[in-house]
This record gives structure tokens, C-alpha cells and sequence, in this order.
């Protein structure tokens, strides 16, 4: 009996570990420009695709990304900005998360002049539970700022330009101290 029991307890600390070594993570990207409708509006970033291979981390509503697993995780974001107009433009970039907006996550942005483009890049890092979900959550001073998606080009040579991409990467497992079968002590 104590053989079969110590096989149980060995088979879920190995699922455990397999389950943690899985590295759940998601990348997700949109074609299209994104744009602000009105003054100081709000909008939720919006991704028209993922990659294929993401494990356990789902674009929902076309706007929240869903972690599937409990865990601490890394979310990395860049957005491709141009302003259209002649004067200075302000944009201020945030995370919600399940609705409500994550305090200390804000960073604003500018742009100085007509047709300028601007690549703000950084990453928070959130512990977040089973079936929670994230938002990049952006909003501007004048609808002359705008999200910039644009086509592969030959001249020069590169691939297209996304106007968001967005990446949650799991960095820290998070488990119960019990084991399904095993008793509490």
C-alpha cells in the first residue's frame, strides 16, 4: 500500500513539475492602425493575431489577454505611434486588469511635430490568477496621435510594422501546498 501511495504522491509532483516547466506565455500583434475618437478618449488596445504556439495564455474580445494558469508573469509591450498634426501630442499608456486599472502602471508619451513616429517599449510584471485578464489601455490628448500599423515594405527591405505587440511570458509558478489525494496535515 505505501509503494502505491508514494507512486501517487511521485506522479502529481511530476505533473507539478511538467506543468511548471511548460512555460506558459503568449504573443499577440495587430495589422491594423488604432485610432484615438475623440479627445482624451480611452481606448483598449486592440490585436488582430497571435502566434499559433501560444501555451495557455488566449486573446479574448479582441482586446483582453487571458491567463489559463495562476503564475507571475511578464507582459512586454511596444507601440508604434505617429502624430498626424502640426502641434505636440500626449498619449498615456496603462494596464488594466479584470476592468479595473493597475495603480503606478501609467507612462505618458510625446510626439513634437507632424508626422513624427515614436516606439515607447516596457514591460510590468503581475501576479495574476487562473482566468485573469489584461488590458494595454491607451488614451491621447488629440486624435492626431494614432496606433501605426503599416505593410512589408521593399524600399527599404523589412516585414510589416504591427501598431501593438504584446507578449506575457510566466516567470514564476504559482501551486497549493496540497496535493489532489493527499492528505492535510
Amino acid at each position: 500500500y505505501l509503494q502505491g501511495a508514494n507512486s501517487n504522491i511521485q506522479n502529481q509532483i511530476d505533473s507539478i513539475i511538467t506543468a511548471n516547466n511548460e512555460g506558459y506565455w503568449g504573443s499577440f500583434w495587430s495589422s491594423n492602425s488604432q485610432t484615438i475618437p475623440s479627445t482624451n478618449a480611452i481606448i483598449a488596445v486592440s490585436f488582430s493575431s497571435s502566434d499559433p504556439n501560444n501555451n495557455a495564455v488566449i486573446l479574448q474580445n479582441s482586446t483582453q489577454l487571458k491567463v489559463l494558469f495562476s503564475g507571475v508573469y511578464n507582459i512586454q509591450f511596444s507601440l508604434q505611434l505617429e502624430n498626424s498634426g502640426g502641434s505636440v501630442s500626449e498619449g498615456t499608456i496603462w494596464i488594466r486588469k479584470n476592468g479595473v486599472d493597475v495603480p503606478d502602471t501609467a507612462g505618458d508619451v510625446f510626439l513634437q511635430s507632424t508626422a513624427t513616429r515614436l516606439l515607447p517599449a516596457w514591460n510590468y510584471v503581475l501576479q495574476l490568477n487562473v482566468n485573469d485578464y489584461i488590458e494595454l489601455m491607451f488614451s491621447a490628448n488629440s486624435t492626431n496621435l494614432s496606433l501605426l500599423a503599416l505593410p512589408a515594405s521593399t524600399t527599404p527591405v523589412h516585414p510589416a510594422i504591427p501598431s501593438a505587440i504584446m507578449t506575457v511570458t510566466q516567470v514564476q509558478f504559482l501551486q497549493t501546498n496540497q496535493l489532489d489525494g493527499v492528505p492535510a496535515n
